[in-house]
């Protein structure tokens, strides 16, 4: 606490600064901040309560996958006061403060905090959405002439693009204060290291890691636009949709994963538990063919058990499994349209 009782010495309201580098090697990304500790509403209830009206305050660290805080980001809804507290539990209301330009005092109460949080929310939504538009820019826009470009590439051409919408145009490196690990340097240099003792060690350190660069702003749209600049120039990591619930994840082990770990509806369950079993339900209830296929298939199956012994129904069946495996690919490739698929279910039910 000595270090924080330095650094909040007579200021009046919290630090927004946020200190962010990326761990390239380990594919993760490393936060620093200030943290609001812990009214019963807002933060988790085993955390200890002191016996004023006010908050602890912590320096808090967050080492997540690369990627976690935009997607955080662009998952939270800033209308809704319960999605900005899970935000702020998860990280602090500093982040969002030099974002909306709304200072969050040292002294402020949980009523308070939420009278701010509403403000904030107010004025970050708009940035949010033309946010997602960008990244959904680099990473799903299908516009035909550029579907063979890569998330680097349209990256850059965001970047150089004049459209005054564009939020990646507001990357201001004045905004940005570059930090080093000074006590590190410091050993390093105060040691009498030869030349050829350095070589020797290079060479046999498999594992030699560069000092990395530390980045901190007051400002988080610096510090989201460093974040996506870092995912789209690192192989194999991507920002995705999840099927299920349609919220921006990263990957964790497999690029082509589908469904993220955010938990479903309040069902204690995260998308990756249940994800494939519930889009294939919303297919079905959306869709009147994939609606009309399944219930076909139902009825043939639950006549075949029914009656164990009837060749005839298993034999049909069988046929209408393996002549759908064949028809799906015509209709995926367009060979088959979508009403000649369903014509042929109806003619075999």
């Amino acid at each position: 606490m000595q270090y924080l009782d330095y650094i909040l010495k007579d200021k009046k309201y919290l630090p927004q600064e946020i200190e962010f580098y990326v761990d390239s090697k380990n594919k993760k990304e490393h936060l620093s901040f200030i943290d609001v500790k812990s009214l019963r509403k807002l933060y988790n209830k085993e955390v200890e309560i002191p016996d004023s009206n006010g908050f602890m305050l912590n320096g808090e660290k967050k080492i997540n996958i690369i990627g976690t805080l935009l997607c955080d980001f662009l998952n939270c809804d800033f209308s809704d006061l319960d999605s900005i507290h899970k935000f702020v539990r998860k990280y602090s209301p500093v982040l969002l403060s030099g974002i909306s330009n709304v200072d969050i005092p040292i002294d402020c109460t949980e009523k308070s905090l939420d009278e701010l949080l509403i403000k904030m929310g107010n004025q970050i939504i708009d940035f949010k959405q033309k946010f997602m538009e960008d990244v959904n820019y680099i990473y799903y826009f299908d516009k035909e002439d550029m579907s063979d470009m890569t998330p680097i590439q349209r990256f850059y051409v965001l970047m150089n693009t004049t459209h005054s919408k564009i939020i990646l145009r507001a990357f201001n490196g004045d905004k940005i204060s570059l930090k080093t690990e000074q006590n590190i340097i410091s050993m390093l240099r105060s040691r009498s290291i030869s030349e050829e003792e350095v070589i020797e060690t290079a060479r046999s350190d498999k594992n030699i890691q560069i000092i990395p660069c530390r980045f901190a702003s007051d400002d988080l749209t610096q510090i989201l636009i460093l974040e996506l600049r870092e995912l789209v120039y690192m192989d194999n990591v991507t920002i995705k949709k999840c099927q299920n619930c349609g919220k921006y994840f990263v990957p964790e082990k497999r690029a082509d994963e589908l469904y993220c770990n955010n938990e479903y509806e309040d069902t204690g369950r995260t998308c990756k538990d249940i994800g494939f079993f519930k889009y294939k339900q919303k297919v079905v209830k959306n869709d009147e063919v994939a609606r009309l296929y399944r219930n076909t298939y139902q009825q043939k199956l639950l006549r075949v058990r029914r009656n164990p012994d009837n060749e005839e129904y298993r034999e049909d069946f069988e046929l209408f499994r393996n002549e759908y495996k064949k028809i799906k690919h015509k209709v995926a490739s367009g060979e088959m349209s979508r009403d000649e698929f369903k014509e042929w279910i109806l003619r075999r039910k």
